[in-house]
């Protein structure tokens, strides 16, 4: 069994909603690590369950392939980088309703969000896990947007060949 199927485990048998809430809960309580200046690396699910720590996105991408191990469809989960009060940000979004964030305790329908999203990530399920699918939504000001740089695709696309190859 691996990691992630270990993690899952005892939630396989939970309704849909518990199941989201759960996976938001055990995900959250980790620790925050930021990764060092200049070396930004998303972890694979794998990574975070060893090192028990992650930054948002590392939060956010063991989130999603929890809840996609648990048989929620790739369609219905998506990565999405954005601003909070913070600044940048990653977060989860399932069935574009709901928001699951490493900074917020509960999960939180998308109008009841403070994040502002910027770029949806997904795993393409017509090539199940061989190539991210990056679709840019213009939610974001100019000002945020330049702060973005070229990384985030870059990431995203190294993460999805490394977990899924």
């Amino acid at each position: 069994m691996t990691r992630l199927e270990t993690f899952v485990a005892p939630l396989v048998e939970l309704p849909t909603w518990k199941q989201i809430e759960k996976v938001n809960d055990l995900v959250n309580v980790l620790p925050f690590v930021r990764d060092e200046p200049g070396r930004d690396r998303w972890q694979s699910p794998d990574e975070t369950l060893v090192r028990l720590a992650g930054d948002c996105e590392d939060k956010a991408i063991l989130k999603m392939f929890a809840l996609e191990a648990l048989g929620f469809a790739w369609e219905n989960l998506a990565l999405v980088y954005g601003f909070n009060d913070k600044g940048a940000h990653v977060v989860l979004l399932v069935m574009d309703e709901w928001v699951l964030d490493s900074d917020e305790v509960e999960v939180l329908e998308t109008s009841r969000s403070p994040f502002r999203p910027w770029r949806f990530m997904y795993v393409d399920p017509g090539r199940k896990h061989r190539a991210g699918y990056y679709q840019a939504v213009n939610w974001a000001d100019d000002r945020e947007r330049a702060a973005l740089g070229e990384n985030i695709y870059r990431q995203w696309s190294d993460l999805v060949e490394r977990v899924c190859s």
